[in-house]
């Protein structure tokens, strides 16, 4: 059993990690805008969720989804955080900044109890605290691709990959609580953000991380459809429902956003 256990997570893991590449590769000298389209899809909670879906109860995975959503709001306050550090500091404590600040929000949502409602005023809350303290950053020209940045590529996806797969893994044991809120860390912001201020420097990290606060969007609809199909629909037809919804809205935000760029 324990053979199977581990063979079971690497498997999550190697899936988890392709799909990571083959999205981040569509998102490569597409601009700001785009790339934090891709990076704010559920590419963490997405496969997560897909692999609760087949290994817990429906129940399970609606509470989970739940709290998934109310980290929405904490994921916002780390982008933004994110930003204003960088514009000062190194990635490394600019990074431990951000996650404190997660850590916290996501410690009092423990010890609530938890509605949509509250799940929804969480993430208004994120989006004012966006709205107020994001810095305004001037235009980026197009940036030339390094030719090693697919060492850093593969980095960031298999650091998803293992974060993902960990948490699927344990999801039961976790508790959907646990479970959605380790779903709803920002796992690939992190790594991305990473590798492009490595690759690229902290100017266009700070461009595609500012651009989070519309973009991230598409992860709390596919949370929130997620949430709301579970139980009239099986948990893998809401999943799937899900995906389809995150991925329209993240594409309608940069349509959209790309068009007025194109006016401007």
């Amino acid at each position: 059993m324990a053979v199977l256990g581990l063979t079971a997570f690497f498997w999550k893991a190697i899936l988890i990690a392709l799909v990571v590449l083959a999205i981040i590769r569509l998102a490569r000298r597409a601009g700001p805008l785009v790339a934090s389209a891709v990076m704010t899809l559920p590419l963490s909670a997405g496969p997560g969720f897909f692999f609760l879906a087949f290994e817990q109860s429906g129940a399970f995975v609606r509470d989970g989804a739940l709290f998934s959503l109310a980290a929405t709001g904490p994921v916002v306050v780390f982008t933004t955080i994110l930003v204003r550090a960088l514009g000062r500091l190194t990635f490394a404590p600019s990074l431990a900044l951000a996650t404190a600040a997660w850590l916290a929000i996501a410690y009092a949502l423990l010890n609530v109890e938890l509605t949509m409602v509250l799940a929804l005023l969480i993430i208004g809350a994120g989006g004012l605290f966006a709205v107020a303290l994001s810095p305004r950053l001037p235009a980026l020209g197009p940036l030339d691709e390094p030719a090693h940045e697919w060492r850093l590529t593969v980095l960031r996806a298999a650091t998803a990959g293992l974060a993902v797969a960990a948490v699927s893994v344990l999801g039961g044991r976790l508790g959907p609580e646990l479970s959605g809120l380790a779903l709803g860390f920002p796992f690939t912001i992190t790594a991305a953000s990473w590798a492009i201020s490595a690759v690229h420097g902290r100017a266009l990290t700070r461009q595609v991380l500012n651009a989070a606060k519309l973009t991230i969007a598409s992860y709390a609809v596919f949370c929130l459809v997620l949430y709301l199909a579970v139980g009239p629909l099986t948990p893998f037809t809401a999943w799937a429902l899900s995906c389809a919804a995150a991925l329209i809205c993240a594409f309608a935000i940069a349509a959209i956003g790309l068009r007025r760029s194109a006016g401007a």
